[in-house]
């Protein structure tokens, strides 16, 4: 698999190659958060997009139907010659819309939302409300599936990156098309952007896989308390979209799945023993209905804002692996996961990464500046015997254009660690300096 990118954000052109493991090195602030998230919001926007459109169309169709009767029966002499009208919106709210949207009887609808009262309208108007329920119906109907997949698409991706997608480099322009394309097995799935407005969608195939993104182990306080936030307050912005999904997994019903969850116990008991290591003991509900973890050690629970942010990262992964949430061929991104873990946490958290591309055949994609991190996804890789199933890039910007590029430094690690090692030298010039 494949991820195109051109003038994208701060990204003037880049090839990024995934068939395990990809790992993006380098400083911040140059490109490795983009390529993450753009690879996100192809699977999560894309994922279903066929049922997408059509649920957008339905609720389209039913908010038209519910408007014409609102705007029919506001009328005053309708309101003062009607004795009784039954609560039709909720009527409305469940009229099941079939995929063959031009088999909608218009006359069935009205008759059932105003009941008794149907017979209490006149012929005229019975006539009129099923003339204005048509024509705005009709006007529906001629929107095109292509126009309602591209605004699905590109209002996803304006949520993601607040709305700034086109080009940002010096010798960009707004004018330039900003293209990202997703190649599996030489088929594609190709967004276009024009003034960061999607103008076009192109796609060969169908996503069946999830994506999940973590970047902020923080979102363990609210995730898994009783009362989280709406969807509605999450998605105001780009890290919140994120995370909107990210939480929505890590509530995911537990019922079912008892085949599955058998066999990925089987495959998971090599990671699971490392979880112990940092998070030992398991997930309980708390009396006020949060999720806390009770331990052995321990003659209570711990709720789980109280753990360390450390071993919140951990929580996360522990959380999505026993709900069964993770399945194979899934792409799981994480975004610096080592920011809040000691080196010798690195190193376990390394370890559990490449076990679990082993063993759910995962597409990872990692980004990082920690040299310790680095270093132990590729030992652990070569330990595990996936090294051919990894990718290592290193992230730069050309600051005369104001643009990032990517290197691909698979057969040339050192240069990868040399760049982590940067700090250490600018410390031993100063060091010698003040020997």
């Amino acid at each position: 698999m494949k991820l195109f990118i051109k003038n994208f954000a701060k990204i003037k052109e880049a090839t990024v190659e995934f068939n395990g493991i990809t790992v993006i090195a380098g400083d911040n602030n140059t490109g490795k958060s983009t390529v993450g998230k753009i690879l996100f919001a192809f699977y999560d926007a894309f994922y279903d997009i066929t049922q997408k459109v059509k649920e957008e169309r339905k609720s389209a169709i039913h908010r038209a139907i519910s408007f014409e009767f609102g705007n029919f029966f506001n009328d005053e002499e309708h309101v003062r010659n009607t004795l009784f009208l039954p609560n039709y919106l909720q009527y409305i709210k469940k009229i099941k819309v079939n995929d063959d949207f031009d088999a909608i009887d218009v006359d069935e609808i009205i008759q059932n939302a105003l009941g008794d009262d149907f017979h209490a309208l006149s012929v005229e108007d019975k006539q009129q409300l099923h003339k204005n329920i048509t024509a705005r119906l009709d006007k529906i109907k001629e929107v095109q599936d292509e126009e309602l997949k591209e605004r699905i698409i590109g209002e996803y991706f304006q949520n993601l990156f607040n709305s700034q997608i086109n080009s940002l480099s010096k010798d960009g322009s707004k004018e330039d098309n900003a293209i990202v394309t997703l190649s599996i097995k030489n088929k594609n799935i190709s967004s276009t952007f024009y003034h960061d407005q999607c103008i076009e969608v192109g796609q060969q195939i169908n996503l069946l896989n999830k994506s999940v993104y973590i970047d902020d182990p923080f979102i363990v306080d609210t995730a898994l308390r009783k009362s989280s936030l709406p969807d509605f307050v999450l998605r105001k912005s780009s890290r919140s979209e994120l995370n909107r999904r990210l939480t929505q997994y890590l509530n995911q019903p537990k019922e079912g799945h008892l085949v599955e969850k058998l066999l990925a116990e089987k495959q998971l008991e090599e990671i699971n023993e490392k979880l112990k290591r940092v998070v030992p003991g398991e997930f309980t509900i708390s009396e006020r209905g949060d999720v806390a973890l009770k331990s052995e050690r321990l003659t209570g629970t711990i709720d789980i804002a109280n753990l360390s942010t450390g071993i919140k990262a951990f929580v996360i992964l522990k959380k999505l692996l026993e709900d069964d949430v993770l399945k194979p061929k899934d792409v799981l991104i994480l975004d610096e996961p080592e920011i809040h873990l000691h080196p010798e946490w690195q190193i376990i958290y390394a370890e559990l990464i490449v076990l679990l591309q082993k063993y759910f055949d995962l597409t990872i994609l990692l980004t990082t500046h920690s040299p310790y991190f680095l270093k132990a996804i590729d030992v652990f890789a070569m330990k595990h015997d996936i090294k051919n199933k990894c990718k290592f890039y290193l992230s730069n910007m050309d600051w005369n254009d104001n643009s990032a590029y990517f290197t691909d430094r698979t057969d040339n690690m050192e240069a990868l660690f040399e760049k982590m090692a940067n700090a250490f030298t600018i410390l031993n010039s100063i060091e010698d300096e003040y020997r």
